[in-house]
């Protein structure tokens, strides 16, 4: 779920106040010179990132049709920003139907809960659409030693299915940020303390835990943004 997360202090933004404006801060300590965005939705994350700062490599993945178009259009005018043809990332190299709900940011190759309906209306599908899926290791298997990667992944429920299945690319990652949802909203998706054994285990600490969603209707936090480094 991709959305501003801004804590303003009498309405003046500082960057150490803002998510996206700390996380930049965290690639700037790391030295990180290529940030691969994975579900990039319309691209709020680049334009985010690069407005508090960042001004290395952006290569953003997007597999719903309509975001993928908007996504190019948003990219178009940046040097450092690259779009990859629409696809999903996953833990095989296929086909396979994603799921297009009434707002894109929670389309997921995965059935969403009753949680996660009863949560936010426009979770429901409004239609399915065919899409290339490959694993990272397919995807990056000529990325250059040169690179510092950060990697995002944003793919609703979907994430520790990528993270999990491409570990020779993963080992070469010096950061990672991934959504991770404290009550299951996708069917069979793995718990928070699953991605946070993973990235223990890959050697790297967290930089951020963060509030993500929270849930009226059900009266609790739903999701944590966890941000992690080498």
């Amino acid at each position: 779920m991709s959305f501003l997360r801004i804590n303003n202090l009498f309405n003046k933004e500082k960057k150490h106040r803002v998510f996206d404006g700390k996380l930049v801060y965290g690639l700037e300590k790391n030295s990180i010179n290529c940030f691969i965005d994975i579900g990039a939705n319309y691209g709020q994350t680049a334009i985010e990132i690069m407005r508090w700062g960042y001004k290395k490599d952006i290569i953003s993945i997007e597999p719903v049709k309509e975001c993928h178009d908007r996504l190019l259009e948003n990219s178009k005018n940046y040097s450092n920003w690259k779009v990859l043809e629409r696809m999903a990332v996953g833990d095989y190299d296929g086909e396979i139907d994603i799921n297009v709900s009434e707002a894109t940011d929670l389309s997921s190759i995965m059935e969403p809960t009753e949680i996660l309906q009863n949560s936010y209306n426009k979770a429901k599908k409004k239609y399915s659409e065919s899409v290339t899926i490959k694993k990272l290791d397919t995807i990056f298997k000529d990325i250059g030693d040169n690179k510092n990667i950060f990697l995002k992944i944003d793919a609703q429920g979907y994430d520790y299915k990528i993270l999990s299945s491409s570990k020779e690319f993963v080992n070469k990652v010096k950061g990672v940020m991934v959504e991770a949802s404290l009550v299951p909203l996708y069917k069979d998706q793995e718990s928070y303390l699953s991605y946070i054994h993973y990235l223990n285990d890959l050697g790297m600490k967290p930089h951020m835990i963060t509030e993500r969603s929270f849930s009226r209707a059900s009266k609790q936090q739903l999701q944590i943004d966890l941000v992690y480094f080498k």
